[in-house]
């Protein structure tokens, strides 16, 4: 029998969630939670929407009278905002229980060490010796190798190639980046598509290349930016 799931969020990202649940074909979707008004007719592969985020606990507490439910986070990067995922994963941790959502054409080493809501998708690696945290997303054709290490609530992009040692909690690592050998990435950083790191990031950094240079700036600066 299949266990109860439930998306928390009802945006784009969920969509994608919501393909590799089916895919594994492991859990039983629920329905899945808007926080938006304009998300809440949104219906994905015949997944609606149940309730919205004020509403949760109401919902939670008609289904448990029958049956427990887990979750996984539907929510992407709001912008390159992580610490509003951070922030509701860990409402959401309190009231139900997360689960790792991995597609089946995924390749997962039975010896790396993985912890809890991580949406791993078709063709990215985890390997032998990898360390994943809680909350984190690897897209298609990513991968983490050997004694490499992963933090919280870290979403690395489609085609990222990863030589690095490690990459801090609360990180946004964009389409296209190269990571260079022992390199390390600092919590709350965001490397921009195409970024080609040859250096340790310190925490709270944004970088980007511009005419085969890196560049950074502060994390603070850039949301000041990308808030105009």
């Amino acid at each position: 029998m299949k266990k109860n799931l439930l998306i928390i969020g009802a945006g784009e990202h969920a969509k994608v969630v919501i393909e590799n649940v089916l895919e594994q074909n492991k859990y039983k979707i629920v329905g899945m939670i808007n926080f938006n008004h304009s998300e809440k007719k949104n219906q994905y592969f015949g997944v609606k929407v149940v309730c919205n985020i004020k509403q949760l606990d109401q919902f939670i507490n008609k289904f448990n009278q029958t049956s427990k439910i887990n979750f996984i986070l539907g929510v992407g990067t709001v912008r390159g905002n992580m610490s509003i995922r951070e922030k509701i994963y860990k409402q959401i941790e309190k009231k139900l229980f997360p689960v790792n959502v991995i597609n089946p054409k995924a390749h997962i080493s039975q010896f790396a060490k993985i912890g809890k809501g991580n949406l791993i998708e078709a063709f990215a690696k985890v390997s032998a010796g990898a360390k994943l945290g809680n909350n984190c997303v690897i897209e298609s054709f990513s991968g983490i190798h050997h004694d490499q290490k992963i933090g919280n609530n870290v979403f690395i992009a489609t085609n990222v190639a990863f030589a690095g040692s490690s990459i801090g909690d609360n990180c946004l690592i964009c389409d296209g980046v190269s990571i260079g050998f022992k390199k390390n990435i600092g919590k709350n950083s965001i490397i921009l598509d195409g970024t080609r790191i040859n250096k340790n990031v310190p925490a709270d950094s944004v970088c980007y290349e511009q005419k085969n240079t890196l560049k950074k700036i502060s994390l603070k600066n850039y949301k000041k930016i990308s808030q105009k």
